[in-house]
């Protein structure tokens, strides 16, 4: 049984839904068509970036949130592929904290970084050094908390306004 639109996707999200929607590259690449079900999750989202629009993930992603959002679902999951001792050909270790993912730290991970010494998780390391992270950030299992008003949303909502105001969002 489908869960009615909560508040937050009323006043929040439902304008984006729409937009997001109804814009040409969803419209084109995000058709349902060539999708292979063997489970009930995404077990790879891989994308070229001579072959696919530059805004395609971020519409992808955008959409999975609002729509694990609407059935009710409480977090995305996924691992962040690459990073420093992983295949340097994945940089979802610092793609996806752009979108609102959020991981615990390693043990002793930052401890012999001063400025870091403090922060316990990559959205604590990207707030207060994002060149460090990029540098020196690595593969892990990160979530996106799909919670009314979560710190995930805090991330990812302006990140799409910004991208929406600079057109590179339809």
């Amino acid at each position: 049984m489908p869960h009615a639109p909560s508040d937050f996707y009323r006043t929040r999200l439902a304008g984006l839904h729409q937009q997001l929607q109804n814009s040409p590259i969803a419209r084109t690449y995000l058709t349902g068509t060539g999708i292979r079900f063997d489970g009930l999750h995404v077990d790879h989202y891989f994308l070229n970036e001579h072959q696919t629009p530059p805004t395609l993930g971020t519409i992808a992603f955008a959409l999975c949130a609002i729509a694990a959002h609407l059935a009710g679902l409480s977090q995305v999951s996924l691992v962040a592929a690459g990073g420093r001792g992983f295949d340097d050909r994945y940089v979802g270790y610092k793609v996806w904290p752009k979108l609102g993912f959020d991981a615990p730290l390693e043990p002793g991970e930052v401890a012999h970084v001063l400025h870091l010494a403090h922060c316990g998780t990559v959205q604590q390391v990207l707030a207060a050094d994002p060149a460090w992270w990029e540098e020196q950030g690595s593969q892990r299992l990160m979530t996106f908390d799909l919670a009314a008003d979560s710190t995930s949303w805090q991330k990812l909502l302006p990140y799409d306004s910004r991208e929406l105001s600079h057109g590179r969002l339809p």
